[in-house]
């Protein structure tokens, strides 16, 4: 199956003048998916470092509670 944006990629070359390409990179929408997609990388990166603790340390279980 070929990749949707390499079919689009020459049509927008055709389609979209110069200058309006340059208004759509500074978009609100691309600005809000540019945000979104680094909060996810950062997410990722703190659920890696959470995994490579539970390895590092062995931590696989809650521990238990014992109020006596």
């Amino acid at each position: 199956m070929c990749k949707p944006w390499k079919l689009i990629q020459p049509l927008k070359n055709l389609l979209i003048p110069d200058d309006a390409r340059e208004g759509l990179a500074n978009s609100k929408y691309l600005e809000f998916v540019f945000g979104m997609a680094k909060w996810r990388r950062e997410q990722l990166e703190d659920t890696r470092a959470i995994r490579q603790a539970v390895n590092r340390y062995g931590i696989y279980t809650l521990p238990s509670n014992q109020s006596n």
